[in-house]
């Protein structure tokens, strides 16, 4: 069985790192800068108010409407991912790892629907069953490395890691690199989010488009995280807003939901306190339907909604 996470930036803040778009651009706005048009930026993201990442990268795309050159725009993209880059490091570096933390996230790794209703976990279980060995695969579309210092413990060999008898931890791909790689890439999900068409061309897709970019860096593993989707028989997502600007990723989530019979696992969270039962039901419908509709699902089939199934503010990673 090919089980497949996909991790966002709520993975990290579950460890207490402070990853959180707010949390950068507090530090942000305190850099200094001389340069007129990186402080037009900041006054932009000021009266924006983004909330999320992906709010910040569509709001990349639509401020392109407000420079008159590419260059304009390569210089606060450099000076926004410089210090992106910078401010995550510093987060990175004093987060610390405990043995603890490491059972938590192998436990989550090997046990992921044990945090779900017991309806949930009754039926993973009978659709589990009978398809070991478990191969697990991870996507991160965090530039971090903290999943890999939680599990460096256990990471015996770089190809694959058994975590116990039938899985096999087998790698671990970062779609938008990491702090190690000497840049990050950071942007729009396609040219119809890039706001200024007059000089939309392949000088700004390979600054904003990330798909584009990491078609034409060729580094491939565009290709082998597609080819993880397509293979996968469950798929966990967890610490992601499944926002727009990384649509082609859902779309092709729900390519495969229609195609196989695809198990889905969505972890969801927001800053509501839903205690009531109504309340909660009401979360489990209104994330099922945000997720259908990033993957182009318009009109999901009653099997297909039986596949999917929605955790509201779990405990799956938690220490």
């Amino acid at each position: 069985m090919n089980i497949l996470f996909v991790i966002g930036n709520g993975f990290d803040v579950s460890l207490g790192l402070k990853t959180g778009y707010q949390d950068f651009f507090d530090y942000y706005l305190k850099q200094p800068s001389e340069n007129e048009v990186i402080k037009k930026l900041k006054d932009y993201l000021h009266s924006a108010r983004y909330d999320t990442w992906a709010d910040l990268e569509l709001g990349l795309g639509m401020y392109t409407a407000k420079v008159t050159s590419i260059d304009k725009m390569r210089c606060v993209y450099y000076d926004l991912s410089d210090r992106l880059k910078e401010y995550l490091k510093d987060q990175e570096n004093e987060f610390t790892t405990t043995d603890s933390i490491t059972s938590a996230i192998t436990s989550g790794l090997l046990y992921p629907h044990a945090v779900l209703p017991i309806g949930v976990t009754n039926a993973i279980n009978t659709y589990r069953s009978g398809m070991q060995p478990y191969l697990i695969d991870i996507i991160s579309f965090n530039y971090t490395n903290t999943l890999e210092k939680v599990l460096k413990p256990i990471l015996v060999d770089k190809d694959q890691t058994q975590l116990n008898k039938q899985t096999v931890l087998r790698s671990i791909k970062h779609i938008h690199m990491n702090l190690v790689d000497t840049d990050v890439i950071m942007g729009v999900n396609d040219d119809s989010q890039i706001l200024n068409k007059d000089f939309l061309n392949d000088e700004l897709r390979r600054l904003l488009v990330k798909p584009y970019i990491n078609q034409q860096l060729q580094n491939l593993v565009d290709t082998e995280c597609l080819r993880l989707i397509q293979n996968a028989d469950l798929i966990c997502l967890f610490g992601v807003s499944v926002g727009e600007t990384d649509l082609m990723w859902w779309q092709a989530i729900g390519d495969r939901l229609q195609k196989s019979p695809l198990r889905i696992l969505f972890y969801a969270y927001d800053k509501d306190t839903a205690i009531r039962n109504d309340e909660i039901i009401g979360k489990y419908a209104e994330y099922k339907s945000l997720l259908f509709n990033r993957m182009g699902i318009s009109e999901p089939s009653e099997d297909q909604k039986a596949r999917v199934f929605v955790g509201y503010k779990t405990r799956l990673f938690k220490v």
